[in-house]
Formats: C-alpha cells, structure tokens, sequence
C-alpha cells in the first residue's frame, strides 16, 4: 500500500506527526508493505530547518525515515522563504517541484492524504 501525505501549513505538523506515528507501528506489526512519503510544500517547508525549535518534529521525522519513509521538500517552498536545502534535516530529499512530486507519486498509485 502506497500513501502521500502532503502538508502544506505549519499548523498541521501535529497532525502529520501522529500519522507518522500510527503508519509507523502499522508497518511494523501490521503492514509491512507500507510506502509513504511525506511532501511538504509552503509554510510548513519552515519547520524542517534543523534549529532547536523544530527538535521535537525531527525525532518523528527521523523515526519515520529509520522506517523507510521519505520526506521530501519542495525546492520551490524553499526559494520563496529564502531557505538553503544544507539548512535542512540531513535527511529530508529536497525535490525541484512539491505538486509535481504529489502528482507523480498519484500516477505512480500512492493515495493521497492532507491531514
């Protein structure tokens, strides 16, 4: 099963993170077919910069990349906010477009979800 969470608004990171949570415990006891990627775009691109205030939101981030999720952000939510991609999460794939990644993702069959 394939699942595309896109965020795109700062105030919708808890709910993201609870997701990642629950798909997390999912694929280790229940679905271990799980393929998620998280696309972030807009605002909510801000919160990936690695800075004490973001700590708490790192360590959900990292435990859904130990689990094989990807997180992607959108090189253009970067420009906009002025945003070095060095500056990010060590682990957050940078991708040029974050709607085109959400449609490619969509014709590749990943089901789409905005908490």
């Amino acid at each position: 099963m394939k699942i595309l969470l896109h965020i795109d608004q700062t105030e919708r990171w808890s709910a993201v993170q609870g997701n990642l949570t629950n798909l997390a415990n999912a694929k280790q006891n229940l679905r271990p077919d799980l393929d998620i990627e998280v696309v972030v775009t807009g605002e909510a691109i801000q919160q990936l910069v690695d800075n004490d205030d973001n700590h708490a939101l790192k360590e959900t981030l990292k435990m859904a990349t130990d689990a094989g999720f990807v997180i992607a952000g959108c090189n253009n939510s970067l420009n906009r906010f002025k945003i070095a991609p060095e500056d990010l999460f060590s682990f957050v794939r940078v991708v040029p477009a974050g709607l085109i990644e959400v449609a490619e993702k969509e014709n590749e069959g990943f089901a789409y979800v905005k908490p």
